[in-house]
């Protein structure tokens, strides 16, 4: 069922589980959910787009968005000026002018992509009659059109294939479940170009684009008639329609939800840069020291620095590469770190991946052992990674320190 050749049908609504309020979540949300894209996210006819770049929009390619249309967004009117469709998933980028300077950070990690509550942004259809199947309400037919734009919540479950031969899992899917949140919600016919964003360590980012759902339409009867459209928190006991077969959902001590589908961008980052040209994602890495000051250390008493590395985001490092010089006045026993490895010989401190958000330690036990008063300095600075940063003011980082002189010298005749 999440295979290729999906019984799908394109989407165009937000239908919540908990309330039928035609007028509900019509504004950008508030709260925990304050930042999630709705300021990022524009009309593009009927349907939506999402700014994530100073002149680049993204939406669902099956809406056939062309050069010369026009949106707005900041106020103002922007121009299309080229379009890029992905032939390996349903995202489409659209480049315009003139540029912006707000918009939303695109995830490019895929293990972020399922398992926390996402916000959804969808346009259109309203909760129409109730769906019963022996006496018990399972879902509503889809309801009139307005092609309001408003967001709900729903948490992603799983990876599902493009194509029949594509291995990419492009795809990631979130069900009609009720599990666990008022606001869950679910797409319908017309949603398609409309964004999901997740939280992560710096903020919210773009994780997909509204693709599908499956099942879409259903009957009481094998023939397939009379069908009706629905989206449904529970189909057994109902036949769905699966191409041109009509396949009866058995009722089993479980439940059977529809899904909705999103295209990921995490897994299209080499398409997505190449359709925007000077497209980056940067890394803000910042080091800072603990210890330094006054140590008044006795004779061989053992002092602790501890260097901190932080990625301030928006997007994870990899090959971190930190370069420490230590005071030659201090006799360096050990190094910890609490992530990657550290080369005594060369100073360097190798971190594989510092997430958005995360922090990673240094820590080194030391001696001054000077038959004179001690002042030295201790130094970092970032040296290797694999995005740009552009705050480069907090790549470097010292610390000064001072000690009493040895009080004791014991000769040995």
């Amino acid at each position: 069922m999440l295979l290729a050749g999906l019984p799908t049908g394109r989407v165009r609504a937000v239908v919540f589980y908990a309330t039928n309020g035609v007028g509900y979540h019509l504004s950008a949300p508030t709260g925990e959910w304050a930042g999630s894209g709705w300021e990022q996210t524009a009309p593009l006819a009927n349907w939506l787009g999402t700014v994530f770049g100073s002149n680049a929009i993204m939406t669902a390619k099956h809406l056939n968005r062309g050069v010369g249309q026009t949106f707005t967004y900041a106020g103002q009117t922007r121009t299309v000026t080229a379009v890029s469709n992905d032939i390996a998933s349903d995202l489409a980028v659209l480049l315009f002018t003139p540029p912006v300077t707000n918009w939303a950070l695109i995830n490019i990690e895929p293990s972020v992509d399922t398992g926390r509550w996402a916000v959804v942004q969808g346009r259109g259809r309203e909760r129409g009659d109730p769906v019963t199947v022996g006496a018990i309400t399972n879902g509503w037919k889809w309801g009139d059109n307005n092609m309001t734009r408003r967001w709900g919540i729903n948490r992603f479950d799983g990876f599902a294939q493009y194509g029949p031969v594509s291995n990419d899992q492009v795809l990631a899917w979130a069900a009609f479940d009720a599990d666990g949140h008022p606001d869950e919600c679910m797409l319908s016919e017309g949603d398609s170009g409309g964004a999901s964003f997740v939280a992560t360590g710096s903020g919210w980012k773009l994780i997909g684009i509204n693709f599908a759902v499956d099942p879409e339409t259903f009957s009481n009867s094998v023939s397939g008639g009379p069908a009706f459209k629905a989206t449904l928190s529970d189909y057994t006991g109902l036949y769905y329609k699966d191409g041109t077969n009509w396949p009866y959902a058995t009722p089993t001590n479980r439940p059977l939800p529809c899904k909705f589908f999103i295209s990921r961008t995490s897994q299209r980052l080499a398409w997505i840069t190449n359709a925007v040209p000077g497209l980056i994602f940067p890394a803000d890495v910042g080091l800072a020291w603990n210890g330094g000051g006054d140590l008044g250390a006795q004779a061989g008493q053992g002092v602790t620095f501890t260097l901190l590395a932080t990625n301030q985001g928006p997007y994870t490092v990899r090959d971190l590469g930190v370069d420490v010089t230590w005071d030659t006045r201090l006799r360096v026993r050990s190094v910890t770190p609490s992530a990657g490895t550290y080369a005594p010989d060369t100073g360097r401190w190798h971190v594989p991946e510092l997430a958005d958000g995360s922090g990673a330690a240094l820590a080194a036990e030391c001696v001054v052992w000077q038959p004179d008063a001690v002042i030295g300095t201790n130094c970092a600075a970032v040296a290797a990674a694999d995005k740009p940063d552009e705050a480069a003011a907090n790549n470097t980082a010292c610390v000064v320190f001072s000690a009493p002189p040895t009080s004791t010298v014991l000769l040995l005749r």
